[in-house]
């Protein structure tokens, strides 16, 4: 009796170790070139917006990109000089620039520091600028 469950329950596993093991290995490529296109769809949506791909060999390419086909997409550089990118060569695509928040938050550091100086620099009785009270001895 119990081999007769032991033999079902080694097929059942086996079965299911290599059914698992294919479709991991049949998705893995399929769902990379996916989050490639979705990620170059989505940075194609602004006019000319800059990015830098980095391939899988380490070189990076920048530039804007032109048109996205099934496969692969256009990338024109500074001197508009297209080259077609297979979604298998891309390690990663990003923007180039900093976004639109990071430039607010370092304008408003900025503002802040010459707020701070101003008020510091105001005060009755520093002759110089002297933020943490210099005194003399």
């Amino acid at each position: 009796m119990t081999r007769k469950y032991g033999a079902i329950l080694l097929i059942a596993v086996s079965f299911t170790v290599f059914g698992v093991k294919s479709a991991i290995g049949q998705s893995g490529q399929n769902s990379h070139d996916q989050r490639v296109q979705s990620e170059a769809d989505r940075l194609m949506s602004g006019k000319r917006s800059k990015v830098v791909v980095v391939l899988v060999d380490g070189t990076r390419r920048k530039g804007h990109i032109v048109l996205i086909r099934e496969n692969n997409f256009d990338l024109a550089d500074s001197s508009d000089r297209i080259s077609t990118i297979d979604y298998s060569d891309v390690d990663r695509i990003k923007k180039d620039k900093m976004s639109k928040g990071a430039k607010t938050a370092i304008w408003i550091g900025v503002a802040a520091g010459v707020v701070v100086l101003t008020l510091i620099a105001n005060r009755p009785g520093f002759g110089k600028i002297c933020p943490l009270g210099c005194r003399t001895f």
